[in-house]
């Protein structure tokens, strides 16, 4: 099975990010503070973006990495870029 070359890319960056954070590269994430701030339930997110609600908080305990599509649509939703979300950038 062929994958697109930036998908391959996403996958091997999210993968070395993950070991190089010791596994806790998710818990930075400040998209549980940007949803709270904005007012939304993890259940409107995870209908704004069209994932489940337990993925939802999955993202938000740092227990998942979403797909490159998912962060665009967050970004997207939060008008914020990618880095402040999910680095931490301020």
């Amino acid at each position: 099975m062929n994958f697109p070359l930036a998908i391959n890319t996403y996958c091997v960056i999210m993968i070395i990010l993950n070991v190089l954070c010791g596994g806790g590269f998710m818990s930075r994430m400040n998209l549980k503070e940007l949803r709270e701030r904005k007012g939304i339930s993890r259940e409107e997110l995870s209908n704004l973006i069209g994932v489940s609600l337990s993925a939802i908080g999955m993202y938000e305990r740092g227990e998942r990495i979403p797909r490159y599509w998912i962060m665009q649509k967050i970004s997207e939703l939060f008008s914020v870029p990618l880095g402040d979300i999910f680095f931490g950038n301020k």
